[in-house]
């Protein structure tokens, strides 16, 4: 089933003043129907994906936001990562697309002995990685991947002597 079509009537009836723009932009954004599953799994994935990543950052968000707007004190994103705060101080910082109740129920779990311990195992986990630089932000540089390789190959032949085949 077509939702394009769907939306647009939904559209016209709840939004006429502005429907035309909407229209616009529902045809520019739709998909033929053979290819319909696929958008909505590549959608359904990004969406997942961003809404994580909207609920992680808002914690960071909210320590920046009561640093700056009531103590009037900006602080960086690395402190506002590192700074807890108490449940009162959370609720002074609910951002608008929040409710009252899913932004009362998410301080309250901030401030939770399951996730101060959760977020300790992280923090231990990672000074325990000899390699401080676990996001690099891109690949390695192509001089040390091909040492990364020669070495990896060099192993492998004095493992696998008698075959050739075994190298990268």
């Amino acid at each position: 089933m077509k939702k394009g079509p769907i939306l647009g009537v939904i559209l016209k009836k709840e939004y006429p003043q502005s429907s035309k723009g909407l229209l616009e932009m529902v045809s520019i954004y739709s998909v033929p129907e053979e290819l319909e599953d696929e958008a909505d799994r590549v959608f359904e994935k990004y969406a997942h994906n961003q809404c994580k990543n909207m609920m992680y950052q808002a914690r960071p968000d909210a320590v920046k936001y009561y640093y700056r707007e009531i103590i009037k004190s900006p602080k960086t994103d690395a402190f506002a990562s590192s700074k807890l705060l108490t449940f009162e101080e959370y609720m002074q910082c609910k951002p608008d697309w929040f409710t009252d109740e899913c932004w009362e129920s998410l301080c309250k779990y901030w401030c939770s002995a399951e996730y101060l311990k959760k977020r300790k195992l992280g923090q231990d986990s990672r000074k325990k990685n000899p390699d401080g630089a676990q996001n690099r932000g891109g690949s390695r540089p192509l001089v040390e991947t091909q040492q990364f390789l020669d070495a990896y190959n060099e192993a492998l032949q004095e493992k696998y002597p008698d075959n050739a085949r075994a190298t990268l």
